[in-house]
């Protein structure tokens, strides 16, 4: 949630995780994923 609130990738926020120094496809799905989840209506 942090880094999209400041606009920045996991790779720049956890180059130990994504050490390739760039946008991959595992870290595209992943936002993907954060992306859907975070579009679904919460339930009260």
């Amino acid at each position: 949630m942090l880094c999209d609130l400041r606009g920045r990738f996991l790779f720049e926020a956890l180059p130990d995780v994504f050490p390739e120094g760039r946008l991959t496809d595992v870290e595209a799905a992943l936002w993907g994923q954060y992306y859907e989840h975070k579009s679904k209506p919460r339930k009260l």
